[in-house]
């Protein structure tokens, strides 16, 4: 499967750390408008330490499947 810019992003809100990799509105919108996946991961910085703690939901809108990242915090 081909996904944005073919990069794994991080969703990890924790990290003190943004690195090209952390997944940013932009890059959300940007995808969106290439019509393209974006492949995430809840990756540990290695600079700061800090792991994340999320959950993925699906949510359906108008017929349309959506993942929606939110902390467990």
């Amino acid at each position: 499967m081909i996904t944005y810019k073919d990069t794994t992003f991080c969703c990890n809100q924790q990290c003190k750390k943004r690195c090209s990799r952390f997944l940013t509105p932009e890059i959300e919108k940007q995808a969106k408008e290439y019509g393209l996946p974006i492949a995430m991961s809840n990756m540990v910085c290695l600079d700061c330490g800090e792991d994340g703690v999320y959950e993925l939901k699906k949510e359906e809108e108008d017929g349309k499947q959506e993942w929606i990242i939110r902390s467990r915090k």
